[in-house]
């Protein structure tokens, strides 16, 4: 899995200002990642099936939905999961959304769409106010008082700079950008929103 969300230059910046409290205590965090790539996928493609592609668009989009809220709010400790084939014709769900229960206590929210127009968020609110990201180069700060800051950064090269980052961490032996365990909580969580989604409810992740 690569961390792509990581890449972003507002994700670093809203990284930053959540650690340094610009929106006091951090309470709830919601997610979305969804687009229409499903349409043109063929039937005998590894993401046209649930085995080798889990939780509708989880291993395409949702997990670098997932990676950027646990790198904002720390590992997920519970999952309640919906997920449903709706629209597409092969076999992979195309709707696929989740409530969340944080280590830390914050709570959470996350959708991704197999069959969609393309949509990135992330939106973090806090005890002093709210940070929201759309898209790869937006960032929106609130405070309570309904004042809204927008701030824009240049696009990056993502998948250019992960590839670069993880030859540093193979070669030069530099920290990479995602530490394992936070790995491990992600692809749990996947396996989670499958789980719940079969058993109809809320999944403990050890």
């Amino acid at each position: 899995m690569m961390p792509l969300a990581r890449r972003r230059a507002q994700m670093r910046a809203y990284a930053r200002r959540i650690a340094a409290g610009a929106i006091g205590t951090l309470r709830h965090i919601e997610g979305q990642f969804s687009g229409p790539p499903s349409y043109q996928i063929a039937p005998d493609n590894w993401r046209s099936n649930q085995t080798e592609s889990p939780g509708g668009s989880m291993t395409a989009r949702g997990v670098h939905v997932v990676d950027g809220m646990v790198h904002i709010a720390g590992p997920i400790a519970t999952v309640f999961a919906f997920s449903a084939r709706l629209q597409l014709e092969i076999d992979v769900d195309d709707t696929t959304a989740c409530l969340l229960r944080f280590a830390g206590g914050a709570t959470g929210m996350f959708a991704t769409l197999h069959a969609a127009s393309q949509f990135w968020r992330i939106h973090a609110f806090g005890s002093q106010g709210a940070l929201e990201m759309r898209g790869d180069t937006e960032l929106l700060a609130s405070d309570l008082a309904g004042n809204v800051q927008r701030i824009t950064y240049e696009a990056v090269d993502k998948e250019r700079a992960e590839l670069e980052a993880f030859a540093d961490a193979v070669a030069h032996d530099v920290k990479f950008a995602i530490a394992p365990a936070e790995i491990v909580n992600t692809v749990a969580v996947t396996e989670a929103v499958v789980a719940s989604t079969r058993g109809g409810k809320a999944v403990t992740i050890d």
